[in-house]
């Protein structure tokens, strides 16, 4: 870690994304939150609510770096299937299904083992999100979007207080 910060004062906080409120004190200059780790907050509001907690925290000129999976166009069809990861021993695959609120997403993993190959399939829900939402809860707390790009529908936003 110490390498990549070349002598910033970096500190990395593992924890409840939100449970920012309790790290105020630190005033950070930059927060991320990339990976598509909003969409696995409960709703919408508990998204709305995290920005504003960002917002509230965040040093004057203070920046968000935000990105996340497009889900405002859903995919149909054989497009809906996702692979993930393969390799000689496993093929990760997932499947999406949209509803108006939510996607609902299923992980179908495919293990060879000494007596052939296994499938093991769980699902979860993942918040439907889109650009305008995000971009919305940014403007109503004036935040400047300094940059807002998606490529093959992973947007990424930097915005600033």
């Amino acid at each position: 870690m110490n390498t990549n910060t070349k002598g910033l004062n970096v500190e990395i906080i593992e924890d409840d994304i939100r449970n920012i409120k309790k790290y105020s004190n630190l005033s950070p200059e930059l927060i991320l939150c990339c990976g598509d780790t909003i969409t696995h907050l409960d709703d919408k509001k508990d998204i709305h609510n995290f920005i504003t907690n960002i917002h509230d925290v965040l040093a004057p000129n203070g920046k968000l770096i935000l990105s996340f999976r497009d889900y405002s166009q859903e995919l149909t069809g054989n497009d809906r299937f996702i692979p993930v990861k393969s390799d000689e021993t496993r093929i990760h695959t997932c499947f999406l299904e949209y509803g108006s609120e939510f996607v609902t997403v299923t992980d179908l993993l495919h293990e060879k083992t000494e007596t052939g190959w296994n499938q093991k399939v769980s699902s979860f829900q993942k918040v439907r999100i889109t650009l305008q939402d995000i971009l919305g809860f940014l403007e109503h707390h004036s935040m400047k979007i300094q940059f807002n790009e998606s490529i093959h529908r992973f947007i990424t936003i930097i915005a600033s207080k």
